[in-house]
């Protein structure tokens, strides 16, 4: 009996490049689908396998996701790779229907000379507990929302909205506790939920 030894050939990236795989404006890889946008349900947001940079509506330029680094080393940043990306996917708090360009510390090092400075530890918890948050209500980012820390997406019914808010209020604390028991060790992995190029 003759055991085979031959490897299955290794297929590049840039053979899926194509319209409904545009290149990433970070490093040219091609984007595929990551998560459908929860206020649009028709539209993915794409994400590069290589540098893990998330874009939210088609097309893009590498101008534009530059200019969304440099407004980033400004304001932080919502950390596409971070844990709280993982686990909430459409539910996670970063999503916001403003925001085109997911960014990681690896697509921001692409785009920009520096590499980015560890995670903010508040806003990373605060990023994981409104992801949390979103995986019970009809709505995203309702708490901080109204802080106005991230863009709030409301629900469309009055009830729904109503029902959103008294779970916001009884989920608070419990979910408070789970996301800095989630986010220390995410951090200290390199996976917080907010990042800050230098």
């Amino acid at each position: 009996m003759s055991v085979r030894t031959d490897k299955p050939p290794v297929v590049p990236l840039q053979s899926a490049a194509g319209p409904e795989n545009p290149p990433c404006p970070a490093c040219s890889n091609p984007l595929f689908p990551w998560v459908a946008e929860p206020w649009r349900e028709a539209e993915a947001v794409l994400r590069c396998e290589v540098c893990g940079l998330g874009v939210a509506r088609t097309g893009g330029s590498p101008e534009e996701a530059e200019a969304a680094a440099e407004a980033a080393a400004a304001d932080g940043a919502p950390n596409r790779a971070s844990l709280a990306a993982w686990l909430g996917s459409g539910a996670w708090a970063g999503l916001e229907p403003s925001r085109r360009y997911l960014l990681t510390p690896a697509s921001i090092e692409r785009l920009r000379p520096q590499a980015p400075e560890p995670p903010r530890p508040a806003m990373s918890v605060a990023l994981m507990w409104q992801t949390l948050q979103n995986s019970f209500t009809f709505g995203r980012n309702l708490a901080l929302g109204r802080s106005e820390r991230v863009e709030p997406t409301p629900s469309s019914k009055k009830w729904q909205r109503r029902l959103d808010w008294a779970i916001v209020v009884l989920t608070a604390l419990p979910l408070l506790l789970v996301a800095v028991l989630l986010e220390v060790p995410a951090a200290l992995a390199g996976r917080g939920g907010a990042l800050r190029p230098r």
